[in-house]
């Protein structure tokens, strides 16, 4: 990786995904469309290709899950990536990835970190209702999102 020194998007952007599964749906349904999996906390391998999409004027959209380690690898990447856009990840989405793991007061405190706007703001909304959302729940909105910017670019 370290010889190498562009990478572009052939689409003009490319999606960053928090899970696997989800970069699998991608690669079923919508492989025309780059996408990168971060697999949690993103190694130097994806902040590399990241960092080299970016610089090479690609706009960069990520997608991650809703519990406090989720929130602060989006929040991470967004202090990295300025430019970055977040995909579904509004109250919205998160009320529809709802799942029954309960966040105790010491993973909430976490977010006290975040930084971004609007990542505050969905921090405030998951410390009130107190569970988690994980994005496999909205994989389906995430593509359709990600088709959009295809059709509209």
């Amino acid at each position: 990786m370290n010889n190498i020194t562009r990478i572009e998007s052939p689409v003009g952007f490319a999606v960053a995904v928090e899970n696997p599964s989800v970069m699998s749906a991608f690669m079923h349904k919508a492989a025309y469309i780059p996408c990168i999996c971060i697999s949690g906390q993103p190694n130097i391998t994806c902040l590399i290709v990241l960092k080299q999409l970016y610089s090479s004027g690609c706009k960069l959209y990520y997608s991650g899950d809703f519990d406090p380690e989720g929130i602060l690898i989006a929040d991470k990447l967004w202090r990295r990536f300025p430019k970055m856009e977040f995909i579904c990840m509004e109250e919205f989405y998160y009320r529809k990835s709802l799942s029954n793991v309960f966040l105790d007061e010491k993973r909430l405190k976490k977010l006290e970190r975040v930084e971004n706007q609007n990542l505050r703001k969905l921090s405030s909304y998951i410390s009130d209702i107190k569970f988690a959302g994980y994005q496999e729940r909205i994989t389906e909105d995430i593509i359709a999102f990600a088709n959009k910017a295809l059709y509209l670019s």
